[in-house]
């Protein structure tokens, strides 16, 4: 349980501070959660073929294209 809120207090920091960008943050506790074995990489996978992450992705699209335009 501490490693599980070691490694969500991390991606709120990285969050709020922008150290990288937010899909980036994204990906890497993606990777980071199996690799710690809190997670499987089964329901690693299962998790992006939620609507709410499909839609989150889109819209992360669509606000990085407006914001080049």
């Amino acid at each position: 349980m501490i490693l599980t809120l070691l490694v969500l207090v991390m991606a709120i920091l990285m969050f709020v501070f922008e150290w990288v960008r937010v899909d980036v943050v994204g990906i890497i506790m993606m990777v980071l959660l199996p690799l710690l074995g809190l997670i499987s990489p089964n329901e690693a996978f299962i998790g992006l073929s939620s609507n709410a992450v499909c839609s989150i992705i889109a819209v992360i699209i669509i606000g990085a294209g407006l914001d080049k335009t």
